[in-house]
């Protein structure tokens, strides 16, 4: 073998292979193996070169490199076991020497670390290779290895940052593999997560153009590798190749475009683990029925020990230490399924084990598994293991609980999501299929929220809305709402029918005569001590955490001056807190906290469901513009005049808006504006045609759910129609 194979091997390992080594040569034009081959051999270049290629969907060949003398070709699938990913032939006359997997397996420890860190590298840059591609579709094969050799390479660990906002920075990253997360902290300290980015997506591309400060912080949420380009790099390109500088901008102008238009089913790759919170999970089943899910919306790969070392074919490599020489491989296999499955399901073992930690390392999402009926025992390996690791662990986490009984409410879920410091929890009855494709959804960022809007008697046309979209065969996976909208959004997600849901809000609005249990108006008109009872027999002790459907209103808080989220509690306090109109109903006391209709600040929480999940949002305003408050007067009728007027009924009508209505108007005029912002943010927009119902025309009932029924029953049609287009 000549000197440069040396080099590039080490004698080490060389001499390790030498006495099990055959020796043969390609004509050029060659091939050696084609993608799809069964791979149980590693060959070694001494001489020549090899050109190897990967077919793509739409048929054409992506040319990944050159492999030069001392390189290794198959490796990945010999140590690996599995098939052919690329396809390899002789660009001219080339020598090789051939190796088979048995004679692998009988090298050393120290060989086999060697080789396995050569296989991690190669990988790597056949990653970068299909990136560059990607992005710069347009620039040649000559100025993309140019490129590619002046980029710096970076590996983040899970939760090492990359850079701070405020820092400086004249440089950009790609992501050749892993997942990153962006935070901006405001002025009040609050930090947001403003984006995440996977394989093949640019960070800090403004530093490089304008050399401006970072305007958030970047942190890993897994074990990424990425590469640089610096100021210093692209000007040094620049002057040796002109043709650089547009290939680089209309990249960064088409992710710039991307950034500014995102679509709602944009592909997102995830790691999810799957970890039992006690001994009786049916983890198993759990993890097949969501693989099936997920496999629904896009490829997924489920893992679990057993089944990967049979795909590897190492009997035990799933539970290799961090210090056993398999590691490298094991992760270079894990990284290689990154750019053939979107989706990557990790089923953990039912106890602690070096898989159960792996899965847990490597995921971007940690669902923690238990059966509903257990008790939360306080089982502190579960707990610590799944607990975040530091200030910067971005990984979520979400609690999924088994309902044997679909018929029967869910309870004990806050006593389960304090125990294990979720953020997210659903419920799943068991043998629903339909619930595993709702987690698949949430899970995907596929899900389809629904957010309802207050509008007093208006807001009855949200349960003709919500009949329309269940007609349509349109999925509610999340639903929230303000004031009356919270009312109707806490009756879906309770699971109660549309027709239930009328019957209870003519017990609750019509029946029951709120607006006329009149009380000494020192702190509002109505006592609401009869419309408390009922709303309390409505929903009795139900805590928000138990409801199928997630659910979340929003109310004012006077102390504060600020909304409030309601997403745990007991749900009638939240509906009632979110539905207090000010001056009218008496408001609500939390935590010391003055509370009153949400309406006064975010009419319509469209930014809150977005917030929260990453979904399709469809939003409903039902405000009507039902009390016309344009005045054909020059002054204001005398309250004789209109007294005289509501007796006697004479032909000289006096229109001019109520007490209530104008304490109504004035609840939420100052969330108007705000409503032309939750129209841009929503991704379906519906506002039915209420202008002539009344915020306090709680009598027609019917009529207002005919009228949103009939509305949304055509703008979705044609929305889907638009869709399928």
């Amino acid at each position: 073998m000549d000197d440069i194979a040396a080099d590039k091997l080490g004698e080490m390992l060389l001499h390790n292979l030498s006495r099990d080594l055959e020796r043969f040569t390609l004509e050029p034009g060659e091939i050696l193996f084609r993608q799809g081959d069964p791979g149980d051999t590693l060959y070694i270049v001494i001489k020549g070169q090899l050109n190897e290629t990967v077919a793509q969907e739409d048929g054409s060949e992506l040319h990944l490199g050159v492999i030069d003398p001392g390189e290794l070709v198959g490796k990945i699938q010999s140590l690996q076991g599995g098939k052919r990913t690329a396809k390899v032939h002789a660009v001219c006359r080339t020598e090789l020497l051939r190796l088979s997997k048995t004679a692998f397996e009988n090298l050393t420890p120290t060989a086999i670390q060697e080789l396995h860190e050569i296989v991690r590298q190669r990988l790597r840059r056949n990653h970068l290779a299909i990136v560059l591609q990607d992005l710069f579709a347009t620039m040649s094969p000559a100025m993309l290895k140019k490129l590619e050799s002046r980029l710096h390479w970076l590996h983040l660990s899970k939760g090492e940052v990359l850079f701070r906002q405020g820092e400086r920075g004249d440089s950009l990253y790609i992501i050749v593999s892993g997942r990153v997360q962006a935070l901006f902290e405001d002025e009040d300290g609050v930090v947001h997560v403003v984006r995440e980015a996977v394989r093949g997506e640019v960070i800090g591309e403004m530093a490089l153009l304008v050399g401006q400060r970072r305007s958030a912080t970047v942190r890993s949420i897994r074990d990424s590798d990425l590469v640089e380009i610096s100021k210093e790099v692209s000007e040094k390109l620049f002057k040796e190749d002109p043709e650089i500088l547009p290939a680089i901008t209309r990249m960064l102008v088409r992710r710039m475009q991307q950034d500014m238009h995102p679509s709602w089913a944009q592909r997102k790759d995830m790691h999810i683990a799957v970890v039992a919170a006690h001994g009786n999970a049916p983890l198993a089943d759990f993890a097949e029925r969501l693989c099936r899910a997920l496999g629904e919306l896009a490829p997924t790969l489920h893992l679990n020990s057993r089944r990967l070392d049979g795909l590897i074919q190492i009997e035990g490599i799933s539970q290799v230490s961090e210090e056993n020489p398999y590691r490298v491989s094991l992760s270079a296999w894990l990284d290689e399924q990154e750019t053939k499955c979107r989706y990557i399901l990790y089923e953990a073992d039912a106890v602690s084990t070096p898989w159960t930690k792996r899965c847990v390392q490597r995921a971007d999402h940690i669902i923690i598994l238990a059966q509903a009926s257990e008790y939360p025992l306080e089982d502190r390996s579960i707990v610590a293991m799944v607990s975040p690791v530091g200030d910067m662990d971005a990984t979520r986490r979400s609690l999924v609980l088994l309902q044997s009984d679909r018929s029967v409410p869910p309870r004990e879920t806050r006593r389960w999501k304090d125990l294990l410091q979720v953020q997210k929890h659903y419920h799943l009855a068991a043998e629903a299929d339909d619930q595993y494709r709702r987690l698949a959804r949430i899970l995907a960022g596929r899900a389809i929220g629904v957010v309802l809007s207050g509008g007093g008697a208006c807001g009855f046309a949200h349960i003709g809305v919500l009949q329309a979209i269940e007609e349509a065969g349109v999925p509610i996976d999340l639903i929230g709402g303000t004031s009356m909208g919270a009312t109707i959004a806490s009756l879906y997600a309770m699971g109660l029918s549309c027709q239930d849901m009328i019957l209870i809000c003519r017990r609750l609005f019509i029946d029951s005569r709120p607006f006329r249990d009149l009380t000494l108006p020192l702190i509002s008109f109505i006592r609401c001590r009869k419309f408390d009872n009922i709303v309390k027999r409505v929903y009795g002790e139900t805590m928000i955490e138990d409801l199928w459907t997630n659910f979340f209103c929003v109310s004012t808080s006077l102390t504060t001056a600020r909304p409030v989220v309601h997403h745990s509690g007991l749900l009638w306090r939240a509906v009632r807190a979110s539905s207090s109109l000010p001056g009218i109903a008496t408001p609500l006391i939390e935590e010391n906290e003055l509370l009153v209709d949400g309406g006064v600040l975010n009419n319509l929480p469209v930014d809150v469901m977005k917030k929260g999940w990453d979904c399709f949002t469809i939003a409903v305003n039902a405000t009507g513009g039902s009390d016309d408050f344009t005045v054909q007067r020059h002054e204001v009728p005398s309250p004789l005049e209109l007294l005289r007027d509501r007796i006697f009924r004479s032909g000289h009508y006096v229109h001019f808006p109520s007490l209530f209505q104008i304490l109504s108007r004035a609840t939420t005029v100052s969330s108007i504006p705000k409503m032309k912002l939750a129209q841009a943010e929503s991704d379906l927009f519906l506002s039915p045609p209420l202008s002539n119902v009344g915020m306090f025309d709680f009598d027609d009932i019917d009529r207002i759910v005919a009228i949103g029924y009939d509305y949304a029953k055509d703008k979705i049609a044609e929305w889907k129609e638009s869709a399928d287009k």
